[in-house]
């Protein structure tokens, strides 16, 4: 049997800390539609580069955005894995 396939992103940028966009966008890997390109868009152009590069500190947050694709509870969406 296939599954649809369901696109969905997240942004993690980072230096000295590991920052996402807030309220769901943060915690959860989000549908690609119009609306969550341009405010991911919008996130990404209003951070400048500065300090330096904590690559566990993002790993970490870019980890809870799989964790929380998998267990099938946020946005009322079942993965077919």
């Amino acid at each position: 049997m296939k599954y649809p396939v369901i696109l969905q992103f997240g942004f993690v940028v980072f230096n000295n800390e590991a920052q996402t966009l807030g309220g769901c966008y943060g915690e959860q890997l989000v549908p690609v539609t119009q609306t969550t390109k341009m405010s991911l868009r919008d996130f990404l152009v209003s951070r400048a580069a500065s300090g330096g590069a904590d690559y566990a500190k993002a790993l970490r947050r870019a980890f809870a955005y799989f964790k929380s694709a998998g267990d099938g509870k946020n946005r009322g969406q079942q993965n077919n894995w």
